[in-house]
């Protein structure tokens, strides 16, 4: 089951130029690191990669 943060987390990672640390903050994390942990337990990888690949 997906949650709304991880569904509008990848949107923006997949169809924006917007920095991780950006879409972090947008998403209400204080710290990139905690949003690149929330990706991996998310997606099984973190933000970079589902960025390169082009899919979530």
């Amino acid at each position: 089951m997906t949650s709304r943060r991880d569904s509008v987390s990848a949107s923006y990672l997949l169809n924006t130029q917007l920095s991780i640390e950006a879409i972090a903050a947008l998403m209400n994390y204080h710290d990139g690191a905690n949003f690149r942990r929330a990706c991996k337990r998310w997606f099984g990888r973190p933000p970079e990669q589902i960025r390169r690949s082009g899919r979530a």
